[in-house]
């Protein structure tokens, strides 16, 4: 089985896990999760907010982006490789996506600027409110910035971020994001030595859990084979292991049949 084939397979688990109603047609109906639900009424109709942990080739950006449905939402891809980001802006760009020079075609800048509760937060509100950051990414990481995309109709808006995902807690309060995704391994054709590294994979995975609103969604690749990924596999798996049971359900699926240690996918669901 080959690796996209892999790739597009878990992307279909995602839909069916984030959609209540089973529907696999995500990209063309409104974004459904699990705030949607009968406890959550009235908050069917919101934006959604997704952090894509390690952007790579852009592929799991792409999908996110389509999830997001008709209502759109925002997007934070964020890898440690230049290459992994240009790759992410030529595949969204490819896909009709533009970028935004300043101010996106609604006159809103950052990645969470949008008009949800909390989301304000994410752009620095200047508040006093437990988990806001002081600054928008802009003014703290000027540098960092790679890119802000929007789509045609400009209610999707994607922004690409130089940073490990070992920082996203200093982009993103906590009980904002719908869905994070994590791709463990190293960038397809680069540098093995550039690695997901088990310390800060731990760190990112602590701290997403964090982010993530009641309902939310963890998905993880985790990549593993030849010369690197094994350590990093063992020590995730056991943090996986000492959840609380209470507040998140854990799946760990496997291509049981599959040779040479095939990647395992893994989905955390958090209750509360």
């Amino acid at each position: 089985m080959k690796r996209f084939v892999i790739t597009d397979w878990c992307h279909e688990r995602i839909r069916q896990m984030f959609l209540p109603d089973g529907n696999t047609d995500a990209c063309g109906t409104a974004f459904a999760s699990p705030s949607d639900s009968p406890d959550h009424e009235g908050q069917g109709k919101e934006k959604a907010f997704f952090i894509d942990a390690t952007a790579g080739t852009g592929k799991d950006t792409l999908f996110l982006s389509e999830l997001l449905g008709e209502n759109g939402g925002e997007i934070l891809a964020m890898d440690i490789q230049e290459m992994a980001l240009q790759k992410t802006r030529e595949r969204l760009l490819k896909n009709g996506y533009t970028e935004c020079p300043g101010r996106c075609s609604d006159g809103k800048k950052n990645v969470g600027d949008m008009e949800r509760p909390g989301a304000e937060h994410v752009t620095g509100c200047g508040k006093d409110v437990p988990g806001c950051p002081e600054k928008t990414v802009e003014q703290k990481d000027e540098k960092k910035n790679r890119a802000v995309l929007q789509d045609a109709a400009g209610r999707k808006r994607i922004r690409l971020l130089l940073r490990g995902h070992e920082h996203m807690d200093e982009y993103v309060p906590e009980g904002l994001a719908d869905l994070i995704m994590f791709n463990l391994g190293y960038l397809p054709g680069g540098d093995h030595g550039l690695a997901t590294k088990p310390a800060t994979t731990l760190m990112a995975l602590t701290k997403a859990l964090r982010l993530l609103k009641p309902g939310g969604l963890l998905s993880l690749m985790i990549y593993s084979g030849g010369d690197s990924g094994f350590e990093e596999k063992k020590q995730v798996l056991a943090w996986l292991k000492d959840l609380d049971p209470q507040r998140y359900m854990v799946l760990v699926e496997a291509f049981y049949n599959r040779p040479n240690h095939p990647p395992l996918p893994v989905f955390v669901r958090k209750f509360w």
